[in-house]
């Protein structure tokens, strides 16, 4: 009687395993639902801008944030971060950055005042390890750009054949509760390039699991004054959780 009712118990167990496996992979794919319709269109026009991004999330969510809002009819704003971590934990809160900058940039505050104001809310909702990387900006017809790099990747200004690299001058969102964050100014002239991305792009890997030498943007077709405007996402073997963004002026 005691060995029945073993394998009753165990094949019990089991099936209750694989529902609660389904039941997670169903609101995993629901949450990857979500996030993927608080991206922008993937490709549009803003003014006299043309901008394009490649979003690849290495898991079903992820930290990664990416944003276009425009600011009336002659500007936008542009966003790109990394939430620490991954998975839902980082979801979450790039879910919450999202709703913060969405909530604040209307409201006419310049990008640094925003993004104090965002660190802040960020720093009382996250836990201590957590923090987030961001590029947060603002372009107008005219070609004048302002933006703050809190932490993230350079940024790259591609006219021609010169490329400005445009480094972090601020510490992460999150880091303390109370940050300063400094916004630098550059005029971009017709036919030249920003270009975002993220550290899924430099520690990217090739179909051996190996990282690649050199930073992959060395190699990417959308960084040059000839090749088809903002073609961000071209290159295929990308195996990490990585986004891109790139904007041209015309």
């Amino acid at each position: 009687m005691l060995w029945p009712d073993l394998l009753r118990s165990n094949g019990r167990t089991v099936t209750i395993a694989l529902q609660i496996d389904a039941s997670l992979q169903a609101q995993l794919e629901l949450a990857r639902q979500v996030q993927l319709r608080l991206l922008p269109d993937r490709r549009c026009c803003l003014g006299d801008w043309e901008v394009a991004f490649s979003y690849e999330s290495a898991g079903f969510v992820s930290g990664d944030y990416v944003d276009l809002i425009p600011a009336g009819a002659e500007a936008f704003y542009f966003a790109l971060g990394d939430v620490s971590g991954k998975g839902v934990a980082a979801s979450m809160l790039m879910s919450h950055l999202h709703a913060t900058l969405r909530t604040l940039l209307p409201s006419n505050r310049t990008i640094e005042e925003v993004v104090t104001i965002a660190s802040s809310t960020f720093c009382q909702s996250a836990l201590p390890a957590q923090f987030a990387t961001l590029v947060l900006g603002k372009a107008d017809r005219s070609g004048n750009v302002e933006l703050v790099n809190a932490g993230h990747n350079p940024v790259l200004l591609v006219a021609g054949a010169e490329v400005e690299v445009i480094a972090a001058a601020s510490l992460p969102l999150g880091m303390f509760c109370s940050t300063e964050f400094a916004s630098i100014k550059r005029r971009v002239r017709s036919e030249s390039t920003l270009f975002l991305y993220s550290d899924g792009i430099t520690e990217s890997t090739d179909e051996d699991g190996r990282v690649r030498p050199e930073p992959a943007y060395r190699n990417t077709p959308s960084v040059g004054k000839s090749a088809p405007v903002c073609g961000c996402g071209n290159d295929p073997t990308y195996h990490r959780s990585s986004h891109q963004s790139c904007a041209t002026k015309r």
